[in-house]
């Protein structure tokens, strides 16, 4: 083995070095003898970090193996030092290995390439979701000090998720980062120099992780459950336009189709027949009872409590989901 060490050859590269793009074809493996490299896929437009690897680990070896097309990017992140080795010269130091011992090294590499595929489906957004879930998890397992707040400490929390979900450092504390400039957490530090992550709004962190998992499900082709649907943009114009409505009317609950004839052209410049979805929704939802009065003249019948529900409902999830893509 030492010959072959001895016609490797050895290569630098500056921080910020493209040394391979996925896609390219691929006949040399790497072995980093200094400096930091991370490893990138694009998946729906966006770049996901697959690893960061260091001193004494190994990337490109699929290529000798394997198909010749690279399956990730790889970037120099600090100023890095490599042996190169090529196609060649490893096919020549095969030759030695038993036929049982390659053939178990390519299936290896299959499995590898079959595991990096059921990564790639998911996206930062999905990451995100992950590390925000154990953050709450995490956080449900100690108990709240005398002034409400739950506390976790900072380093502790970011290794046992990198162990757990096999993430580079960084990409866990960008999202925790994010996380404490939400209302739902802060970071501080505390006794001895130690950063910790605390929350003091456990019941409402508590929920979004769950909603976050519902999403995740989803992706997965499991159907999100009632409580975590949201209303169209539509269907959230057309509610806040009935509660204005309603508030000057006091305890009334009846809204005459005239009333709102006059109010959608006043207040959207369009006639009425641009929610006409929303009035079929809304009644099937048992919110909005058509009724017609004495006069012939029609009106409806407006369920308050119910409305004030399913507003509140979709609220609730729209801030949800405004915070997740702040996460992602």
């Amino acid at each position: 083995m030492s010959e072959y060490f001895q016609k490797h050859s050895i290569r630098t590269f500056p921080a910020g070095t493209v040394i391979f793009k996925e896609g390219d074809l691929g006949f040399s493996m790497f072995i980093i003898q200094r400096g930091q490299v991370e490893i990138t896929t694009k998946v729906d437009g966006q770049t996901i970090i697959l690893a960061v690897l260091g001193e004494g680990e190994i990337f490109g070896e699929m290529a000798l193996l394997g198909d010749s097309h690279r399956s990730a990017s790889v970037t120099a992140v600090r100023n890095t030092m490599c042996l190169e080795i090529n196609k060649l010269l490893f096919n020549k130091q095969m030759e030695s290995v038993a036929p049982w011992m390659k053939a178990f090294f390519r299936i290896l590499v299959e499995r590898l390439k079959d595991a990096n595929k059921k990564r790639r489906t998911l996206t930062p957004k999905d990451l995100s979701r992950q590390v925000v879930y154990l953050v709450s998890d995490f956080l449900e397992r100690v108990e709240e000090n005398k002034s409400g707040q739950r506390q976790i400490p900072w380093l502790k929390t970011v290794e046992d998720i990198v162990f757990l979900l096999n993430l580079p450092k960084e990409q866990v504390e960008k999202v925790m980062n994010q996380l404490t400039i939400t209302e739902l957490a802060q970071s501080k530090i505390v006794f001895g120099n130690q950063r910790v992550l605390v929350s003091d709004k456990m019941s409402d962190l508590r929920n979004f992780s769950k909603f976050l998992k519902k999403r995740h499900f989803e992706k997965m082709g499991t159907s999100l459950p009632e409580e975590y649907v949201g209303c169209s943009e539509e269907e959230m114009i057309f509610l806040d336009f009935l509660k204005e409505l309603m508030k000057n009317q006091a305890n009334a609950t009846d809204l005459h189709l005239s009333d709102l004839e006059i109010g959608c052209q006043e207040k959207f410049q369009q006639p009425l027949t641009i929610f006409e979805h929303q009035f079929k929704e809304l009644t099937d939802m048992g919110i909005l009872h058509p009724r017609v009065d004495s006069t012939g003249d029609k009106y409806y019948i407006v369920d308050r409590e119910q409305m004030n529900k399913r507003l509140e409902k979709a609220n609730r999830i729209s801030s949800y989901k405004n915070l997740e893509n702040r996460l992602g």
